[in-house]
């Protein structure tokens, strides 16, 4: 990396235990069943005490919902990403946003712990029977990239539309019937002509 003169070249930012453990959590996932993290395993994985995992997230089923909040929040980034790609376009723009969303999905270690051929009853119901917060904290994410983002949505409209994309978008990554390829097209088809109206209004 080249330094110019009288600068200081850019520090780069210095992961917090958070991350760190849920990033082991990841790596320590693959190919393995959810049963199998316990929070030594995932501490050793880090590089972090057992201890400095219970200070953080205050039970295995803390470091679980740490997990999808983040990883939902990471989706959350792309969407934004994929509407800022195609300003007035909106159901290209849901298309490719849904595509990158059951991808990353569908390929992820706890996602497929949930919907795999031996799902854990405690990660399901962090989706289902308890996934109320994380369903509400993605709706109203998507919600305002609907609001703010070139499509200036009506809030109403954005709600509503980001409360159905959701729970879509939830439903097919944990009983998935088909690839990505063909539930971002149906989600889009669905939910795009409603969009179109909210942004042409």
């Amino acid at each position: 990396m080249t330094v110019l003169a009288g600068r200081e070249p850019d520090a780069v930012p210095k992961p917090t235990v958070r991350d760190q453990a849920l990033d082991a959590v990841s790596h320590f996932l693959n190919g393995r069943e959810w049963s199998a993290v316990t929070m030594a395993a995932v501490a050793r994985e880090a590089g972090v005490s057992r201890q400095t995992l219970y200070n953080e997230f205050g039970s295995r089923k803390g470091l679980a919902v740490a997990y999808v909040t983040r990883f939902v929040d990471g989706l959350l980034a792309y969407v934004q990403d994929r509407i800022d790609a195609h300003p007035g376009e909106i159901a290209l723009a849901v298309e490719d946003a849904m595509l990158g969303v059951f991808r990353t999905g569908m390929g992820d270690p706890v996602v497929l712990n949930i919907v795999g051929p031996n799902p854990h009853r405690d990660l399901m119901g962090i989706v289902t029977v308890d996934g109320t917060p994380i369903l509400k904290r993605a709706s109203a994410g998507l919600a305002e990239i609907l609001v703010l983002s070139w499509a200036q949505a009506r809030r109403d409209d954005a709600q509503l539309a980001a409360g159905v994309l959701v729970r879509l978008a939830f439903s097919h990554l944990t009983m998935p019937l088909e690839g990505p390829e063909e539930a971002a097209k149906e989600v889009s088809a669905v939910v795009s002509p409603y969009l179109e109206r909210a942004v042409r209004a």
